[in-house]
């Protein structure tokens, strides 16, 4: 690997402290706990991204989720998963990583006018293949969103960000997802969130690409739940079971009936295959919530539906390594030792 110095560059309020094989930054946008700007790669001459994740090392929580998202963006090798191309440490101990340019996003897309079917199926069925892949490496994204799916000139997708990416079966918390996109069991202070979740932000992301507006825009996480309820009704009996909070349970249970409200009169611009896929995605019950496999062949996708082209992972993602309770000093050199794994041996200091 060729070693280049390390130059400062000041975009705008933001300061990058770059190899100089990049040059050129301006600014993308900010991701889950980083800045992205793009920039020229002199080496490769083509444009990359640059995500700063600025100060990793301030709390063994922040290194980490550091840990976590280098060792994710190394697993994880799929056509619809965004790569990790470079990756190297500021003398202040920032960390960069460099991934591909896309020309822009699925957000700055359903913003720009209202997207053709074939467009909504192939970009969705993009989504499915790739979520098909993450969820059988055990991996739940949580954070699946519209500006986190990158789109290039030819329509090919890449999903990015894997900054609150958990395993299947670890407890998590109920902060994941943007509200939009967040499926109501987070809400619901379930102790236990599988890939259901990411079913479900798909449903929504699929809903905006139809209509071109979120589906569902609460204004507050209240809001969110009462948006939701009524669109698809009250919730279940066995659905409220699952609540571990008393206080949320009786919330649930104080409120009026409310009749589900069938998805061609909110969604009116959608082909029935695309209806009959909401269905089975925007549902109360995690448990009865379609899985990616199973919605690459559902009819609505038939038209890109390849079964010799839908990889899954060739081995579960390793958990063990970060589910453990170490100090700070402890993570920080396992974030290093990961970046010498990544590059036998070469850091750009």
């Amino acid at each position: 690997m060729a070693e280049f110095e390390i130059r400062t560059h000041h975009v705008g309020a933001c300061t990058f402290d770059l190899t100089g094989r990049y040059s050129e930054p301006r600014i993308l946008g900010i991701g889950t706990h980083g800045i992205v700007c793009a920039c020229t790669d002199l080496l490769a001459k083509e444009g990359v991204a640059v995500k700063k994740i600025p100060r990793p090392f301030q709390s063994a929580i922040e290194a980490k989720r550091t840990i976590r998202e280098v060792k994710l963006l190394r697993s994880l090798s799929h056509d619809n998963i965004i790569s990790l191309r470079d990756i190297f440490v500021s003398p202040l101990d920032d960390i960069y990583l460099v991934t591909e340019l896309f020309s822009t996003d699925l957000a700055h897309i359903i913003r720009a006018k209202p997207m053709e079917n074939q467009f909504v199926q192939y970009f969705f069925y993009q989504i499915m293949r790739a979520l098909k892949y993450i969820h059988s490496a055990g991996v739940v994204h949580r954070d699946l969103k519209p500006s986190n799916i990158l789109i290039d000139n030819n329509c090919d997708l890449k999903i990015c960000d894997f900054g609150l990416a958990r395993t299947v079966d670890h407890k998590m918390t109920g902060y994941v997802t943007t509200r939009f996109y967040r499926a109501p069991e987070t809400m619901l202070t379930w102790q236990k969130y599988d890939v259901e979740i990411d079913m479900w932000s798909a449903g929504c992301i699929l809903a905006e690409m139809i209509e071109g507006s979120p589906l569902f825009p609460g204004r507050n996480h209240t809001d969110q739940f009462l948006i939701i309820a009524d669109l698809l009704g009250s919730i279940p009996p066995e659905v409220i079971k699952a609540i571990c909070s008393k206080s949320t349970s009786d919330y649930i249970n104080g409120l009026p009936e409310r009749e589900k409200i069938p998805f061609q009169k909110k969604i009116k611009q959608a082909f029935p295959d695309a209806l009959d896929m909401l269905e089975q995605l925007l549902v109360w019950d995690p448990e009865k919530r379609i899985k990616a496999d199973a919605a690459l062949l559902h009819p609505y996708l038939s038209a890109y539906h390849d079964p010799a082209d839908e990889p899954i992972a060739r081995d579960p993602f390793d958990w063990a390594s970060l589910d453990v309770d170490h100090s700070l000093e402890t993570w920080k050199t396992l974030v290093y030792y990961e970046i010498l794994d990544h590059f036998g041996g070469a850091i750009a200091t």
